[in-house]
C-alpha cells in the first residue's frame, strides 16, 4: 500500500530551513551569541570596586559590569587579595571601609606594588566637605566622586582616567 503524503506537515528540510530563517530575524538566539562571542572574544577591561557597604557594591558592579570585567573587595584584606591575583586598569577605592583601615591606607599599600605605581585609583566617597576633594588627591587618589554620584558621572569619569584601549 502506497504511503500517503500529508502537505500540510513540512518534510524534516523544509522544518530545518524555517527554523534557520526564524533565528536570523528579530534578536540573536544565545547559541548564535554565544558562537559569535567564541570566534571574537572581547576582553573587557578590569576593574577592582573596593566598597564596605553591600547595597552599593551590589550597584556598582551592576551599572559597570556592561563595560568592565568587575571584581570586588570590601576591605583591605580581600582588596588585597584581589590587587594580588589580578592586573587591574583602575580602581574604585571607598575611603570609610567601615574598619580600622581605610580607602587611603589600601592606596597606599597598592602603590606600594610596583605593577600597580601607575593604575588610576578613584576615590568613591561621600566626604564631601570643603577641601576633601583636594586632601583625597593629595594622598595620591588620581581622581575623586563624590557620593551620590549619576551613572553618567561616573563613566565620564572612567573616560578619563583610563586610557582607551588598542583596537
Amino acid at each position: 500500500m502506497p504511503e500517503s503524503i500529508d502537505h500540510n506537515k513540512p518534510d524534516i528540510a523544509d522544518g530545518e530551513r524555517r527554523v534557520e530563517r526564524r533565528a536570523s530575524r528579530g534578536p540573536r538566539s544565545r547559541d548564535r551569541t554565544d558562537s559569535v562571542e567564541q570566534e571574537h572574544p572581547e576582553e573587557l577591561p578590569k576593574l577592582l570596586a573596593v566598597e564596605d557597604n553591600p547595597e552599593m557594591l551590589m550597584l556598582l558592579k551592576h551599572l559597570l559590569s556592561v563595560s568592565y570585567e568587575v571584581h570586588t573587595g570590601i576591605n583591605m584584606t580581600t582588596a588585597l587579595e584581589e590587587i594580588d591575583a589580578n592586573q587591574f586598569e583602575v580602581v574604585l577605592m571607598d575611603i570609610n571601609l567601615g574598619t580600622r583601615e581605610t580607602g587611603v591606607d589600601v592606596l597606599h599599600a597598592i602603590r606600594n606594588r610596583p605593577t600597580y605605581a601607575e593604575t588610576p585609583v578613584i576615590a568613591v566617597t561621600a566626604y564631601a566637605l570643603p577641601g576633601d576633594r583636594e586632601r583625597f588627591l593629595e594622598e595620591g587618589f588620581d581622581a575623586y566622586i563624590g557620593k551620590p554620584f549619576t551613572r553618567q558621572q561616573l563613566f565620564r569619569l572612567l573616560k578619563t582616567v583610563v586610557p582607551p584601549r588598542d583596537s
